[in-house]
């Protein structure tokens, strides 16, 4: 989080997403912008969790997966980079490979920082929900905020951004592999 105030100090922080600032809470304990809005059937707060069960680190948990679908693109992409990624013949193609590396990597590198972003602040606010009692003013607000950023993680933008990042680190994975069969050919 980043402390933000004209004049240096830390009046509220915020999470920073690319792109868009979402305040999480300030001195108080309460998100400034956000707030209940009871008219809005379709938003529902996230369960309250049992008492006394053990809570896992977000690092516990598997996120990726593959679907029996998903299985089959990514043979497509496979081939995709064989075709595109022979196997390197000369100290330029060499060259041109580990440039295009440099440059893919500092994307995934990005891409993977903005969507760890988003999910390390709903991990934060879902634990936040335990430390407030259900249907307070403080439980609706931070309910808000954790069904708004839970709506940006299923848009597709977000799954746009995540599949990209997936073909950009199997795009990586191939051409360091062909760097490497080059180098050991020699």
């Amino acid at each position: 989080m980043v402390p933000v105030s004209p004049n240096g100090g830390s009046e509220k922080q915020i999470l920073r997403i690319p792109e868009v600032v979402y305040p999480v809470k300030n001195e108080s304990g309460f998100s400034p912008n956000a707030y209940s809005s009871s008219s809005d059937a379709s938003k529902k707060a996230p369960r309250k969790k049992r008492p006394g069960r053990a809570r896992r680190s977000p690092n516990d948990y598997d996120t990726d997966y593959t679907t029996g679908g998903e299985s089959g693109e990514e043979l497509d992409d496979e081939d995709d980079l064989e075709s595109e990624y022979p196997p390197i013949t000369s100290d330029q193609q060499r060259q041109d490979y580990k440039r295009e590396f440099d440059t893919d990597l500092q994307e995934y590198k990005r891409l993977q920082t903005e969507l760890e972003d988003v999910s390390k602040a709903l991990a934060q606010l879902d634990t936040e929900l335990d430390e407030h009692p259900e249907g307070s003013q403080s439980y609706k607000a931070v309910a808000d905020e954790y069904n708004r950023l839970k709506d940006i993680k299923a848009s597709s933008d977000y799954m746009n951004k995540r599949r990209h990042c997936k073909h950009l680190k199997g795009k990586l994975n191939h051409i360091k592999l062909m760097v490497g069969d080059y180098d050991r050919s020699k």
